[in-house]
């Protein structure tokens, strides 16, 4: 992907011929150059509709200079931009507003690629680490190449967890201990209340419920 400019809008339906670094010369005749379509084919917004002059970014997926998409290259409003300013240099790839709401896709210097819609962002930074952002901070995850962190911002979760499968043997150990005591209080008619203030149902039913049938980590 690269800076473009549009040299000629050749239809209505967003084909247009453009100078990129790389790929073609501000000098060559449009007319001579390859078409380069929409990425978002029948997209009926106003981001399909560009202008000579206007700034787009260009993709090209192979080598064949026939298969070239452009998106354009956007900018926020101000009360968006509210969001997005301590990213560093931002280039806005597609901000679209839709009633009421809105989503973006941009690219930040030092920050990498970051998804947004209103308040909740995904963050792809450049060191490779995912941040999964949501309006309330205790919902925020973060995956990096030491861990994964859940409810907090920075990567250093206030508690730390473990996995079912490792907690779930040390549990079952410790009510076998308490089957254990319970047998041996039932020995002597002294201990029988005390052994019946143990109850081993009550933990292992405990115990059967920790692993969640929603979540799944290897």
């Amino acid at each position: 992907m690269r800076p473009a400019t549009v040299l000629k809008v050749v239809d209505t339906k967003g084909t247009i011929k453009v100078e990129a670094p790389g790929l073609f010369s501000i000098t060559d005749d449009p007319d001579k150059l390859p078409p380069v379509y929409p990425l978002f084919l029948g997209h009926k917004n106003e981001f399909s509709s560009p202008v000579e002059s206007e700034e787009v970014w260009v993709i090209n997926f192979t080598d064949n200079d026939q298969q070239l998409y452009w998106v354009r290259k956007d900018n926020l409003d101000d009360d968006k931009k509210l969001l997005v300013d301590d990213e560093g240099d931002i280039d806005i790839l597609v901000n679209r507003d839709v009633n009421g709401s809105w989503g973006t896709l941009y690219f930040s210097d030092g920050s990498g690629w970051v998804m947004s819609r209103d308040k909740s962002k995904i963050n792809i930074n450049a060191d490779g680490d995912i941040i999964i952002q949501h309006p309330n901070p205790n919902r925020t995850i973060t995956i990096n190449s030491d861990n994964i962190s859940l409810g907090n911002a920075d990567g250093k979760s206030s508690h730390t967890g473990t996995f079912a499968d490792e907690l779930i043997p040390i549990l079952n150990s410790i009510t076998q201990q308490f089957k254990l005591l319970k047998t041996s209080l039932k020995t002597s008619p002294y201990t029988i209340p005390a052994s019946e203030c143990i109850n081993v149902a009550m933990w292992e039913d405990k115990i059967s419920k920790i692993e969640s049938k929603n979540v799944t980590l290897e």
